[in-house]
């Protein structure tokens, strides 16, 4: 708000009222702080008086500080009964007209964030004055928000414990068992009965000894010796849209089995700040999370401190080739309604480790592995893992140096 924020407004509410047709042309509207006897303003028939009365505020937020402040001003309404005139019906005809002129209007050119338009919060009659002058009051409120200009830090970096901004019932740890999809954290989902679906709700699994157990069924195994394997995403669902594929491989990156998981539980991951620019490679590490020890609390300069996080590196694409003179490429091997397309022998293409998937081929209609490749009519889309030859080294090829010929096999030093 401006200095003159408050005589803005008093003028608009004036001037809209000077200026309207409503208003008949021998009533005096001025704006006066005091009361009319100090004023004097009794010795007028007809007048509107508007002054500017208070207001109270309440906070919204916090850090930035925002506060939302309730300004109140008042009209009073003041009419002389003079011979067959009535002071009364005056009044009352000139507390009608301000309510049609005033109600929803806001103030321009003020220099404040108005957020609720003026509206009339209540009317009263304060009573006939000696001089038989009718005396009405209404009183109208508008809203305004206020932003602080101050960049202030948020008042527990003063205390020198910020623990507050963390609450425990939302920091968690990864368990295991645990799959990352995109930002969501995926667990297996106990296996219905023969004949019957699966159910979000029966999620979750629970260390016991050294192997993984169902938490709703502790007697159902779900991986004996669950450390010897990985756990690796596909990115597709079932057909509901609900369950995500995921795939275990074992300590030789071989196919060892898949289930569902559910994101029941809505657990998510959040990244402070990311990884920083290679060229200094020692500022290369993701985190951003500032501790202070109990020791130095209210000490920023010796208690506050980064705290790196290891970053989360994925492995490189892989090639592979199309084995086959006209393989069929899928958008989704779950949906027999999905789009499909050609690619010709030979066709070179990237493959994304890790990301297979067995389900039933949409064509043949037998259990078949898929994997996804990039580079295909479809883009990013799913072929037959027996469509594909996996390239285990893309280069050129080693020439000894004495006689030009080539190593066997390529990458082996000349003897």
């Amino acid at each position: 708000m401006r200095l003159d924020t408050i005589a803005k407004i008093e003028e608009f509410i004036t001037n809209a009222l000077l200026s309207s047709s409503l208003i008949p042309l021998g009533v005096n509207v001025i704006r006066l702080a005091a009361t009319q006897d100090e004023e004097g303003i009794a010795r007028m028939a007809r007048s509107i008086v508007v002054r500017y009365t208070g207001s109270s505020a309440s906070i919204e937020k916090k850090v930035p500080l925002v506060i939302t402040r309730t300004m109140t001003f008042e009209l009073s309404h003041a009419s002389q009964s003079y011979l067959s005139e009535s002071g009364h019906d005056y009044a009352v005809q000139m507390c009608s007209a301000a309510h049609q002129i005033l109600s929803n209007q806001v103030p321009v050119n003020t220099g404040a964030q108005i957020v609720t338009p003026l509206h009339l919060t209540s009317e009263s009659f304060d009573g006939l004055t000696d001089s038989s002058h009718y005396i009405y009051t209404q009183s109208w409120q508008l809203e305004v928000q206020e932003l602080s200009g101050l960049l202030a830090l948020d008042p527990c970096v003063a205390r020198g414990n910020c623990t507050y901004l963390f609450p425990d019932s939302t920091l968690g740890d990864t368990l295991p068992g645990d799959t990352i999809q995109g930002n969501e954290i995926w667990v297996p989902v106990l296996p219905p009965v023969p004949g019957m679906e699966y159910e979000s709700e029966y999620c979750g699994v629970e260390v016991k000894g050294t192997d993984l157990v169902y938490i709703h069924d502790k007697d159902q195994l779900f991986l004996a010796d669950y450390a010897k394997y990985s756990l690796v995403p596909t990115g597709t669902y079932d057909k509901s849209g609900t369950f995500l594929i995921v795939n275990i491989y074992d300590e030789e990156n071989r196919l060892f089995g898949t289930y569902f998981a559910s994101n029941c539980d809505q657990r998510k991951l959040v990244q402070f700040g990311g990884n920083q620019s290679s060229i200094n490679q020692s500022r290369n590490w993701i985190g951003g999370v500032w501790t202070s020890g109990p020791e130095g609390l209210g000490n920023m300069d010796n208690s506050a401190g980064p705290e790196p996080l290891q970053p989360i590196l994925q492995s490189r694409n892989g090639f592979a080739y199309v084995d086959a003179i006209r393989a069929t490429v899928f958008a989704d091997p779950t949906d027999p309604q999905g789009a499909t397309g050609q690619a010709k022998y030979g066709r070179l293409l990237t493959t994304l480790p890790g990301s297979k998937l067995i389900t039933t081929d949409p064509i043949n209609g037998s259990e078949t592995e898929f994997m996804l490749v990039s580079g295909t009519p479809l883009g990013k889309a799913w072929m037959r893992t027996s469509d594909l030859r996996i390239l285990e080294k893309l280069g050129p090829e080693v020439v000894c140096r004495e006689d030009g010929e080539v190593a066997e096999p390529p990458g082996d030093e000349c003897g």
